[in-house]
């Protein structure tokens, strides 16, 4: 077996997994909490496409859904990485396509205090697809909705300027 997969109990939310030990003994443990917790989902938000509060047969949803709040991959020397995250929008269609997830979560690992912030489509065809990603070091903010060329100009720099042969990559 390659995971070691223990079930527990939260203070609030019951049948989750709280840790999960890899076969090198390394311990990943899960904090979770409930989406009608304004600990964690900070609130309710127009559409992402629209800018727009949802209309008929979308609606805001306000219900106790397990989610992770906070998890610790541990990276075999100085406690672990931590990440914490928040929620904004969760959106419910009524007429059949049911949950359609939330419109941002935010992460934050705390080791480094870099912020991740991805804001999601709620719409069909495009429900759960990423709309925006930014990620913000401290007193910054990165656009990385077209990561592709930013990894691509990136790579050419450090060629560029590193004594190294870099072979060519191609998207």
């Amino acid at each position: 077996s390659y995971f070691k997969v223990l079930y527990g109990r939260g203070p609030s939310v019951t049948g989750v997994i709280e840790t999960i030990t890899d076969g090198l003994g390394a311990t990943t443990a899960i904090q979770h909490g409930l989406a009608n917790d304004t600990n964690f989902y900070k609130g309710h938000t127009p559409h992402v496409e629209t800018s727009q509060s949802p209309a008929f047969p979308y609606a805001h949803l306000g219900a106790p859904l397990p989610i992770v709040t906070k998890f610790n991959a541990d990276n075999g020397r100085s406690g672990g990485v931590f990440t914490s995250y928040e929620f904004y929008g969760l959106k419910v269609h009524k007429q059949g396509r049911g949950l359609l997830g939330f419109s941002e979560i935010r992460s934050w690992n705390d080791n480094s205090d870099i912020q991740t912030s991805n804001q999601y489509f709620q719409t069909w065809p495009y429900t759960g697809v990423i709309a925006v990603a930014q990620q913000k070091l401290p007193d910054t903010w990165a656009d990385l909705s077209d990561l592709w060329s930013d990894l691509r100009l990136n790579y050419a720099a450090i060629c560029d300027t590193a004594p190294v042969n870099c072979a060519p990559i191609t998207p």
